[in-house]
Order: C-alpha cells, then structure tokens, then sequence
C-alpha cells in the first residue's frame, strides 16, 4: 500500500495554467479590453478590515482563507486597478470561468510591495487574495511575467 508524500505547502493545485505569453501577445487587444470591462466584486472571507469594499457582510475572515490585509489592499479603486493590470499584462489563466468562454477563470497581479496575488472569477466578476506561499510552482511564474511586462519586453 503506497502512501501519498506529505505536502509542504497549504497549496491546492487546480487548473490554473496561465495563457502562454505568444497567445497574450497575439490578442492582446482583446484582453486590454477585457480589462476594462473587468469588475472587481470582492469576498468579506478575505477581509479583516472592511476598508471601502461595500461588501455585505463588510467582513468575514476565515482561518482557512488569506486576507487582503495581509498585502495592505484595502481600497476598492486598488484592487480594482490590479485587477486591470493583470489583463493589461496578459497574466490570465488558460483556462475560463465555469459555464463562460469570455472571462478568464483567474487572474494574477503584484502589489507595490512586490506580493503576488490571485483573482477568480465568481460568475459577477471578480475577487481576489493574496498568494502566501512562495513554493507554489505558480508563485515563481506570477513574478517572473510581471517582471518582463513592466519591463516592456
């Protein structure tokens, strides 16, 4: 009887691949304007602070779940912003939202200070937390392409 490895990491893999830059590249367009059209709705599980969400409930951190806290994101027109971003960049999952061939299922940006962060689609748009861990396979990825787009290259 084998037994599974024990993991490290709180991370659960899912599909998340992100879209190959040579397929960003050649719809690019198209994803910029996806950005634009992209609503930030929010979760209260991933809120200590309520900040200026409008959320309902205002707040409802889970233990299980990483908070917006945590990355000093506390303004909607913030995460608002990163969510146009991470289109503008092309840091959009392969993969679309559940019963949906527009929206991609998630998506990637990085603060000011540098902490990657993941937004999904929930059928209304979109909402997001923090990505703790930085052994996730994804985390390295996240970073290395936010790093090239900012550059220009």
């Amino acid at each position: 009887m084998s037994r599974k490895p024990k993991r490290l990491s709180s991370y659960k893999p899912r599909h998340r691949d992100m879209l190959p830059i040579e397929d960003f590249t050649c719809e690019k367009d198209m994803y910029q304007e996806l950005g634009q059209q992209a609503r930030y709705t929010g979760n209260p599980v991933h809120k200590k602070s309520p900040g200026n969400f409008a959320l309902i409930p205002p707040a409802r951190p889970r233990p299980d779940k990483t908070l917006c806290d945590m990355v000093n994101i506390f303004q909607r027109a913030e995460a608002s912003r990163l969510l146009k971003e991470a289109f503008n960049r092309g840091l959009v999952s392969l993969a679309k939202a559940e019963n949906n061939t527009t929206w991609p299922k998630h998506v990637w940006a990085v603060t000011e200070e540098g902490c990657p962060v993941e937004g999904v689609y929930d059928g209304q748009g979109y909402h997001g937390y923090p990505i703790s861990d930085e052994r996730t396979p994804l985390y390295e990825e996240i970073m290395k392409r936010w790093e090239h787009a900012d550059h220009g290259s």
